[in-house]
């Protein structure tokens, strides 16, 4: 009678560990894609301002190339990431809020590989197609070709956290 109860408080853990792992990378995602958002605003304003965009636009020059032909305008400034980059980390934004609604909190198994092929696919033939001059792609297929992609990426990195943050110790006493 008594592993009944056991079980279940072990199971709650594991699921309050899942819900805090997942609150944590839904505020990291929105806060990462406030940043690259609100650069421009801060480009368009006080001298602070302008410094902080500076430094923002620094930062994300680690992940992107930046170009501003391929990059979201907003008050005549580019967004501190490209198009694609934007439509990654808003479809890896879009992923996370659409995770628990489509997986179980329980359910820490990876997708089928074959999905990031999938998803990996309209971004890559984009890309070679431009590369050899048959096809001049735009900010708005650069931007959804990110989106698939960021978007299935959540599916492999949520629970790849809540596998690695899963309760490492089994001889704990609960």
């Amino acid at each position: 009678m008594k592993k009944e109860p056991l079980q279940y408080s072990i199971r709650q853990k594991v699921l309050a560990q899942h819900k805090i792992t997942y609150g944590f990378i839904l505020t990291l995602t929105m806060v990462w894609c406030f940043l690259f958002v609100v650069t421009p605003i801060l480009c368009d304003s006080n001298v602070t301002g302008k410094k902080a965009g500076a430094l923002i636009w620094l930062f994300f020059g680690a992940t992107c190339h930046q170009m501003a032909e391929r990059s979201f305008h907003l008050f005549g400034h580019p967004f501190a990431v490209c198009a694609r980059c934007t439509g990654i980390y808003f479809g890896f934004l879009l992923g996370t809020i659409l995770y628990p609604f489509l997986k179980k909190w329980e359910n820490h198994a990876l997708p089928s590989w074959k999905w990031l092929f999938w998803a990996a696919l309209p971004a890559g033939l984009e890309f070679i197609l431009s590369k050899i001059g048959l096809l001049h792609v735009g900010l708005i297929p650069r931007s959804i070709s990110g989106i698939i992609i960021g978007g299935t990426v959540a599916f492999f990195i949520i629970p790849a956290l809540f596998d690695l943050i899963k309760t490492p110790n089994k001889k704990a006493r609960y």
